[in-house]
């Protein structure tokens, strides 16, 4: 585990890499606890089809695998968190089920493109895509995630209701949860993101949330690279992908940070194809 420490708080990766925090599917030790308590940090499981467009993205590490989320934004094509792909020659991309382990459909895929300002250090630019090796036909339990507008670029969503959902602990220090689980959360402003972690951390690119119901509420290990989505018109927009939080516990009463996705649209649509919205 690698912990940064930045002004008032520490802060760390929620997923991957060997060099930041990991959630291995060896660590599956007390699927009790993550059956009667059913929720990322005090959240809920999810229904079979309720989020369609999350999968997971499991890398070999040892005997084990590094467990991620993240989410289909095209057929081809699956946005993830750029520690989650750093230093990982091979995905195993997992969709159309609430099961990490099973069910649905896989798929192994080599390489990603991470965003190349990328700081393991600070966590900017936290965000990468991977090519999904054969494109996925869509169904009930399997669609792609809308991505924010040309417009919405700089939008702060200030006070928005948001969901952030995936498969990592549901209490600090728990293996990743065999099954999905979701939150509602709050948007918070980014002045007030960057009094507990920072300036250094929490830059125009970074958007924050804390729980709706509980500060303590929010993503944990193993959720890193799934998304953060919003409702506008009935249909679900993605507005951020699970980067960080504290160091000091993910059940602690601190905010989650991710990336802003609306920042990254025209670096998305560089590298996959996938138009970006007026």
């Amino acid at each position: 585990m690698k912990s940064l420490v930045v002004f008032l708080c520490a802060v760390i990766a929620y997923g991957s890499s060997a060099k930041l925090r990991e959630v291995e599917i060896s660590r599956f030790q007390d699927s009790k606890k993550a059956s009667a308590l059913g929720r990322i940090v005090s959240g809920q499981p999810a229904n079979e089809n309720q989020f369609p467009y999350q999968c997971s993205v499991l890398s070999p590490v040892g005997a084990g695998f590094s467990v991620c989320g993240g989410s289909i934004i095209s057929s081809g094509w699956v946005l993830t968190a750029a520690h989650c792909t750093v230093g990982y020659a091979q995905h195993t991309l997992r969709f159309g089920t609430i099961n990490l382990t099973s069910g649905g459909q896989t798929q192994t895929a080599f390489g990603a493109i991470s965003h190349p300002g990328y700081n393991s250090v600070n966590m900017n630019n936290d965000i990468s895509v991977i090519s999904i090796p054969t494109p996925l036909t869509f169904s009930p339990a399997i669609q792609s995630i809308r991505l924010p507008t040309n417009s919405q670029i700089g939008s702060t969503f200030l006070d928005a209701t948001a969901v952030v959902s995936g498969w990592g602990s549901i209490y600090e220090g728990s293996g990743a949860s065999h099954t999905l689980n979701w939150v509602n959360m709050r948007i918070i402003s980014n002045t007030a993101c960057m009094n507990i972690f920072g300036g250094a951390i929490v830059v125009g690119h970074v958007v924050c949330a804390t729980g709706i119901n509980s500060a303590n509420q929010g993503h944990c290990g193993g959720d890193s690279g799934g998304p953060l989505t919003i409702l506008e018109s009935g249909t679900s927009t993605q507005i951020g992908v699970v980067s960080f939080g504290a160091a000091t516990g993910c059940d602690l009463p601190y905010p989650s940070g991710y990336m802003r996705t609306a920042n990254f649209i025209h670096w998305i649509n560089e590298k996959t194809g996938i138009a970006v919205r007026p």
